[in-house]
């Protein structure tokens, strides 16, 4: 909410150097240059922060008779924060493990027990890890072998992104996982497979296509 129509959250803050003998329309220029919505480039972690002018939270108009009163300037911090659903993003999850475990039970597995214990050492995982596996395992192959079920899950979860988009491109697949505040975790498989591909053409699954 705006601050002259609804509640409103405060912290106080020092601010050094030297103070203006008075507000003027070049203080109003400044927290218009850093108005929400002035962003070119969206921050990596989706996370876009601005000024606004009071009003309501679209308010980005800042003029003299508002925002200044009793000789301070008088204006509001405003955060958007593109988040994927949670249901949405436990269906990635789900599916790409279920697809995890078909192509390799072992990734599978070291991962899902990962996900489920993410406190556990390497050396306890592989003593706990021996009997599912069939087989010892030790602390440094459970930590390759969660590596390598990292990178593979990533790719999995990449190509069920991209199933879902038509015709994608590197550029509209990477503005996709943005959109679902998936990219900071995917970058580095996004970043493998745009190493194989070619500057804008279409995105390539990496899944093997099945029968017509």
């Amino acid at each position: 909410m705006g601050f002259f129509s609804g509640r409103v959250t405060f912290a106080r803050y020092r601010v050094e150097g030297r103070r203006p003998r008075q507000f003027g329309p070049e203080h109003l220029d400044r927290l218009a240059d850093h108005a929400i919505g002035r962003q070119r480039l969206a921050s990596a972690d989706g996370v876009e922060v601005g000024w606004t002018a009071g009003d309501h939270i679209l308010d980005t108009r800042f003029e003299l008779a508002k925002n200044v009163v009793n000789d301070a300037l008088h204006f509001a911090l405003r955060i958007d924060a593109q988040k994927v659903p949670a249901d949405l993003l436990r269906a990635y999850y789900q599916t790409e493990l279920e697809a995890l475990a078909a192509a390799n039970p072992a990734y599978h597995a070291v991962l899902l027990f990962r996900v489920e214990n993410p406190d556990v050492p390497a050396a306890e995982m592989a003593e706990r890890l021996a009997a599912p596996l069939g087989k010892p395992v030790t602390a440094a192959g459970v930590r390759k072998a969660l590596q390598r079920a990292h990178a593979k899950f990533a790719d999995l979860l990449l190509d069920e992104v991209a199933s879902s988009l038509e015709g994608p491109t590197p550029e509209l697949l990477c503005a996709e996982l943005r959109d679902l505040d998936l990219l900071r975790y995917r970058r580095s498989a996004l970043e493998r497979r745009q190493g194989r591909g070619q500057g804008t053409a279409p995105y390539q699954s990496g899944r093997t296509p099945g029968p017509a």
